[in-house]
């Protein structure tokens, strides 16, 4: 039986990826840099800072679409789970997020990138959240699932001892080192991703089809 459900909010829970890209253009603009080779460590941390502020602001003005079944698998979770996020987003990131989409009651716990030592794939994140969920009644072993959407998540996810979904359009060779895929969280509950990525038990895993050559 699943006891912890742990979300990354980009790309599992909300599409940002037109928003992120658009906010990384501004502020390549407001910053003149056209060219990747000009960019040293103390630019790359001001475009940063300015990307973060016009993603920001994206979030505010214009908010953020769901994925598909994510709020009806969030709701299913809560049924029977402990629900949380453990997010490459800054906190201001993803409470904007989080408050927009009216899913404040439904997470635990909800561990940022402003609170971690290490990004992903660093484990950090996950064993701060394990621990935090762990504190307010054991968390068991085998019993945690956490719904990722790249290489670096499915790392972070797996080093803590937790289950891994990878979720969306990813390549082959990215879905492979989960547990289990799924193109989309349509249609899915708890059981049936907690089913899918049981070890040892022999269930068709689904890989993203490779395009054909134009």
């Amino acid at each position: 039986m699943v006891d912890v459900v742990l979300f990354e909010l980009e790309g599992v829970v909300f599409d940002t990826r037109e928003a992120r890209e658009a906010s990384m253009r501004d502020a390549r603009a407001a910053l003149g840099v056209a060219d990747d080779s000009e960019i040293d460590d103390v630019l790359a941390d001001l475009l940063a800072l300015r990307a973060a502020r016009a993603f920001s602001t994206h979030i505010a003005t214009r908010g953020l679409n769901l994925q598909s079944g994510a709020r009806a698998l969030i709701d299913d979770a809560t049924a029977t789970a402990r629900v949380g996020v453990v997010t490459r987003a800054g906190r201001t990131e993803a409470e904007a997020m989080i408050r927009l989409a009216g899913l404040e009651n439904a997470f635990t716990v909800t561990v940022c990138a402003d609170d971690a030592l290490a990004g992903k794939p660093s484990a950090a994140g996950y064993n701060l959240a394990l621990d935090r969920l762990g504190r307010q009644r054991p968390v068991t072993q085998g019993a945690v699932l956490a719904l990722e959407d790249c290489a670096p998540g499915i790392h972070a996810a797996r080093a803590a001892g937790a289950r891994c979904i990878v979720v969306g359009s990813v390549p082959a060779h990215v879905a492979i080192e989960a547990d289990a895929y799924v193109d989309s969280l349509e249609g899915h509950t708890i059981a049936s991703l907690d089913r899918l990525s049981r070890p040892g038990v022999e269930v068709p895993r689904r890989y993203p089809r490779r395009r054909r050559a134009q």
